[in-house]
């Protein structure tokens, strides 16, 4: 089986990582990271469907099986365009909004329909008493991302006591692709965005990173936010669905997975990596194999 991931840069490593530890090893990728155009999450809408079409044309040339849009931002942005072009099955990448809000509210949420909803107002307005002492979920992707449909319909869904706080956080895409992992920067940044919109850290339980590019900031987050805070992101359901629509083994205990050396991800791993396009050389592999790397050594905070 032939797995083509997409993704504005370095993002889609950290759902790559995700697969290598739960397919099965003989799987071969085809990652196609559109550094030439890198961040996705402050373009425009038309802008990012003509890139992603580009881009998983490219997968389709390579013969893949099926594609993963390793991108939350070209996910709500094309996904469903791409999906009527292509003859292939294509995964996206969603907001994990409603596990988030399991987290805080610590319980198992459902849909409520229009009319199941007025017949429990009641109930909801003695709920929400009740969660104004609730720790808040903290629901940080791009600014696209956070614009999509598909975001808004999750929170409209499953928000029903207004926990959920978005936070647009285009700076971190740059400082992953920068590989700058500098805890005070990184720590200024944050509570910059977050002071412009008077939140509160200590106000967080559960913290979405709805972008795959969030995922290298793990440990940072911890120092910010506190040892008790979760995280919560779509790279699990993502690979657990693809694994579903194309007939693969999933490894719920997951596979032990090293990386040495840059050649191990061709020859071991069975990946090839191109930057919009372009076939990468030494030095661009080096960059990924540090990424994974990172990736491994924060896969259990």
């Amino acid at each position: 089986m032939k797995i083509g991931m997409l993704d504005s840069g370095s993002g889609c490593l950290s759902v790559l990582h995700e697969a290598y530890h739960t397919l099965p090893a003989e799987t071969e990728y085809v990652i196609y990271a559109d550094l030439d155009h890198v961040p996705y999450g402050t373009k425009q809408q038309e802008e990012i469907v003509e890139l992603t079409r580009k881009g998983i044309r490219m997968l389709a040339d390579r013969g893949v099986d099926a594609v993963v849009i390793a991108c939350n931002t070209a996910t709500g942005a094309a996904i469903k365009a791409m999906r009527e072009e292509f003859d292939f099955p294509i995964v996206g990448m969603e907001p994990a909004i409603k596990p988030a809000l399991e987290i805080v509210l610590g319980e198992e949420l459902q849909y409520v329909s229009y009319a199941a909803g007025c017949a429990r107002e009641a109930e909801k307005q003695t709920k929400q008493e009740t969660c104004s002492n609730k720790k808040r979920v903290l629901a940080a992707a791009t600014p696209l991302a956070l614009q999509a449909e598909k975001f808004h319909k999750l929170v409209n869904r499953y928000d029903e006591y207004d926990l959920v706080d978005p936070i647009a956080l285009p700076g971190l895409v740059t400082f992953a692709e920068k590989e700058d992992f500098d805890e005070e920067r990184i720590c200024t940044y944050l509570l910059e965005e977050m002071d412009a919109h008077h939140y509160r850290k200590e106000d967080y339980g559960a913290l979405v990173l709805g972008c795959t590019h969030f995922n290298y900031f793990k440990p940072i987050y911890r120092k910010l936010f506190g040892e008790e805070i979760r995280f919560v992101d779509g790279r699990h359901g993502t690979i657990r669905h693809l694994a579903d629509l194309v007939g693969m083994a999933y490894n719920e205990k997951e596979v032990p997975v090293m990386f040495r050396c840059a050649e191990e991800l061709h020859e071991k791993y069975h990946t090839t990596f191109f930057i919009s396009g372009r076939e990468t050389n030494r030095e661009q592999d080096q960059h990924w194999l540090r990424l994974l790397q990172r990736l491994e050594a924060i896969r259990h905070i």
